[in-house]
């Protein structure tokens, strides 16, 4: 794996951007692993090696672990999978929870407003384009107005 993307994945641009080295991490990782009764864990620096390549997935118990000690609900590792809700702990992360409106858009810009970094935007664009398109999908459909030639096109076709 290339160093640039390295830097493109989740846990790696976490670790950047806190300065912590992935030991020290993992150490805390597996600590809230114990306390939460899952038993012990390895957490030498290979392990989110391997995780970042993309070689191995943290187990699901590894992963609520992660989620406690970064302050995110269970529920996030189920809505956005692995490694996308490891977004949810950078600074930004209400980017990923705002509604697909358009003062939602309005407040997603304010929010990212200022230089751009490159590095950010490849990580925060797959996973904001992911949960936008799963709002999409979701939000109620807009009609037409009446009166537009369109809709009454299909309405005397319709009768």
């Amino acid at each position: 794996m290339t160093t640039d993307a390295a830097e493109r994945h989740p846990l790696a641009y976490l670790l950047a951007v806190r300065g912590t080295k992935a030991e020290a991490y993992l150490l805390r990782v597996a600590e809230q692993h114990q306390r939460m009764g899952y038993g012990q864990m390895a957490y030498r620096k290979e392990k989110a090696s391997r995780w970042i390549a993309g070689v191995y997935a943290p187990s699901y118990h590894t992963q609520l672990a992660m989620a406690a000690l970064e302050g995110i609900g269970p529920e996030a590792i189920h809505a956005h999978g692995w490694p996308g809700w490891l977004l949810l702990a950078l600074p930004d992360h209400t980017l990923f929870t705002l509604p697909w409106t358009t003062t939602g858009t309005v407040h997603a810009l304010e929010i990212t407003g200022g230089p751009v970094d490159r590095r950010k935007f490849l990580i925060t664009t797959s996973v904001t384009l992911g949960a936008t398109v799963a709002q999409w999908s979701a939000a109620a459909p807009a009609g037409a107005a009446p009166g537009q030639p369109a809709a009454a096109g299909r309405q005397r076709r319709l009768r």
